[in-house]
């Protein structure tokens, strides 16, 4: 538990830092290798999820973490779901990205649009912006935290 307050309280102090920059400055913190990274990091994310792919989130999703009031377990059944119903993923949108880095710690902040299709094929969207908690770990980032809005 007590890592896990670790990494909430460098996030939050990453985030209350982040607040007194300039968004040009944010970004050009933020090296390229870095940003890749994170992006593939994402990426591996929201795919694994809504491809139901249980083996890739429990690599992505460390064991004590928590996402919209739901722990590891939780989504990843939610995720086995969406595919088990005929949910199927196809692709997705970033736009608005900032990333902020402190150390083994990164926040990114986007909106997002996620393309599915349900088991009749028939397509939709879910999107909102997205505020996403990423530890590097074994020189690799994980996932433990994020928060969605939904646009109406």
């Amino acid at each position: 538990m007590n890592a896990f307050r670790s990494i909430l309280g460098v996030a939050a102090g990453v985030a209350a830092l982040v607040t007194q920059r300039a968004g040009a400055q944010r970004q050009a913190e933020v090296g390229a290798r870095t940003r890749a990274e994170l992006v593939t990091a994402r990426e591996a994310v929201w795919r694994a999820y809504f491809q139901g792919d249980s083996a890739a989130l429990v690599r992505l999703l460390p064991a004590r973490m928590t996402a919209m009031g739901r722990d590891r377990a939780e989504i990843i059944q939610d995720a086995i779901t969406f595919r088990r119903e005929g949910g199927r993923y196809a692709g997705m949108e970033f736009t608005q990205e900032e990333f902020f880095v402190s150390g083994n710690t990164a926040v990114l902040w986007s909106h997002y649009v996620a393309h599915v299709t349900d088991a009749s094929g028939s397509p939709s969207e879910m999107k909102g912006k997205a505020i996403e908690l990423f530890v590097k770990r074994n020189g690799r980032w994980i996932n433990p935290h994020w928060h969605l809005d939904s646009d109406k």
